[in-house]
């Protein structure tokens, strides 16, 4: 990646990572070109609500840990840039070029997370461009960094010192609906595959709304997803990464947050769908029921991931290959990619059976998913104890809301409104004016970023902005997020430093897209961009 700035100049990008957590900041070094190597130990301190460290009160901590990372631009400054002999001034600036973000509840309820994360980069990037030898440089118009099939991967690792010790699960026994021999059988396959596998994750039974014991299996079952997001070949993989997306677009929150002190709570898609917040269990479950609507060979999987710890994916059989779905963020991963997130499996769950996996490894990478190979994967049921037929608990069909069109113009305004007045105040020395003509074309963008999800964009939709660019040194990008609360939004958009312009001749443009889909799920875009003029 190179910058692209003034009379064509460039550069290679010089990245540093900026960690904020309730609103400390702590940043590493600045490092030389697109490959670095900080090796930084940071401290960040912590602190609870009414400094109450409580377990009680600690899962019920909402804050999130943002790794930013950002370029550091030099740009030269002149009164008058048409005589270059003058003393030149020099302006230190900063440049979102993405971020991970990982949830305080994440990071206690493991104690500590280690290991290779991918970077959330926006689908553009403006001033930037691939650094490709023997590419020709643009000479005239807008530069524009795509998002492409190249990922940014940030390794670290993160603990709390001194070690916050979470509360033990519960271990009492419920009420169930099970049968005392089915719920003896759980227990005996589940204990000997702990015995024999101590650190891989196997689930039998779990938790209901109403505190019971339910049959993992009885949560899988066809559902249909909203109507919008079908067509007629629903076998298509397009399909399947469109309901993905939706699936993505409903809020994740943590268990510990929403039941504070219980145990992991299972709800019911439907159930799911009327709170519109759950965990990676509730996501994972949803996306499973609506690819086995689709027609695909779909398994619910119980395994570990980074930086989530217990988790739940999908996997799914495209002719072939297997792939793995993180239901949560609504990427999928072959399963042969040493990069998925995705570090141990320990079971996999369909509507007829549970599969333990016995296999010397448990990495997707180093596995095989040939479920009928009993030498890799120990079923539940099987020739000497059959499934009795068990039901689901699942409804049979999900019933979705239309969205009030009224409502979601008057919420895109609100957040327009409170992000110009944010930013405003994020800058009190300086006054903060707007570029109306970007912002227009700004708003279009983001109806067209979000037809596309963000991906397959082309360099001609964006002729628009070489109006703009004739006159403006452009730096900018889009951010999509899941509507939760207006807090959420004007904290990652506090996290990118897009208002650290430290300059009077600086404009602004933002713009604000809200799309809504059946039962009230939001996608959310955001376009902030900053723009200095060019003096000729």
């Amino acid at each position: 990646m190179r910058q692209i700035g003034i009379s064509q100049h460039t550069s290679l990008v010089r990245p540093f990572v900026e960690i904020m957590f309730q609103h400390n900041v702590l940043a590493t070094s600045v490092a030389d070109g697109p490959n670095p190597s900080w090796n930084e130990e940071l401290c960040i301190p912590f602190r609870p609500p009414q400094d109450d460290y409580s377990a009680t009160n600690l899962q019920m901590v909402k804050d999130i840990l943002y790794l930013n990372i950002f370029d550091e631009y030099i740009a030269d400054i002149n009164q008058d840039e048409r005589d270059h002999s003058l003393l030149i001034h020099q302006r230190i600036e900063r440049r979102w070029l993405g971020s991970i973000q990982i949830p305080f509840s994440t990071i206690y309820a493991n104690g500590r997370i280690d290991g290779t994360f991918r970077v959330d980069k926006p689908p553009m990037l403006l001033g930037y461009a691939k650094d490709i030898s023997g590419t020709p440089q643009t000479e005239v118009g807008t530069d524009i960094l795509l998002g492409d099939s190249e990922h940014t991967y940030l390794t670290m690792f993160l603990t709390i010192e001194p070690q916050l010790v979470p509360p033990e699960s519960t271990v009492e026994k419920f009420q169930s609906i099970e049968t005392d021999e089915l719920l003896l059988a759980a227990e005996n396959w589940q204990t000997d595959l702990e015995k024999k596998f101590p650190k891989r994750d196997y689930k039998s039974t779990v938790i209901n709304f109403e505190a019971k014991s339910v049959f993992v299996m009885r949560y899988i079952r066809p559902l249909n997803p909203p109507q919008e997001l079908l067509t007629e070949d629903n076998s298509s993989f397009n399909v399947a990464k469109s309901v993905a997306r939706y699936v993505s677009l409903i809020p994740s929150v943590s268990d510990s947050v929403i039941f504070p002190g219980l145990c992991d709570i299972w709800s019911t898609s439907s159930q799911f769908l009327q709170m519109l917040q759950g965990d990676e269990e509730e996501h994972a479950v949803l996306l499973a029921n609506y690819f086995l609507f689709l027609g695909k060979n779909t398994w619910l999987v119980i395994g570990s991931a980074i930086p989530e710890g217990p988790t739940a994916y999908v996997l799914t059989r495209e002719q072939n290959d297997f792939y793995l779905w993180n239901a949560r963020t609504g990427e999928h991963f072959n399963s042969h990619d040493n990069y998925c997130p995705l570090q141990s499996v320990g079971c996999l769950v369909n509507g007829d059976n549970i599969w333990g996996n016995i296999q010397p490894n448990d990495k997707p990478c180093q596995m095989s998913f040939n479920v009928s190979n009993s030498s890799y994967w120990k079923p539940f049921f099987h020739k000497g104890f059959s499934n009795p037929g068990l039901g689901s608990i699942q409804v049979e069909r999900l019933t979705y809301l239309k969205p009030n069109m009224a409502n979601i113009i008057k919420l895109q305004e609100k957040i327009e409104a409170e992000l110009k007045k944010k930013i405003a105040e994020w800058r009190p020395r300086y006054i903060t004016r707007w570029n109306r003509l970007c912002i227009q074309t700004f708003r279009k963008l983001l109806i067209q970023l979000e037809e596309m999800q963000g991906k397959g964009l082309q360099h001609e939709q964006f002729s628009e902005l070489d109006q703009v660019a004739a006159s403006y040194k452009l730096c900018g990008f889009p951010i999509n997020l899941s509507y939760t609360e207006m807090k959420s939004i004007i904290d990652s958009v506090y996290a990118t430093g897009v208002h650290e312009f430290a300059s009077s001749d600086v404009e602004f443009a933002l713009a604000v897209h809200v799309q809504p889909y059946p039962n009230n799920v939001l996608s959310v875009w955001i376009y902030v961009a900053s723009l200095v003029r060019i003096r000729l």
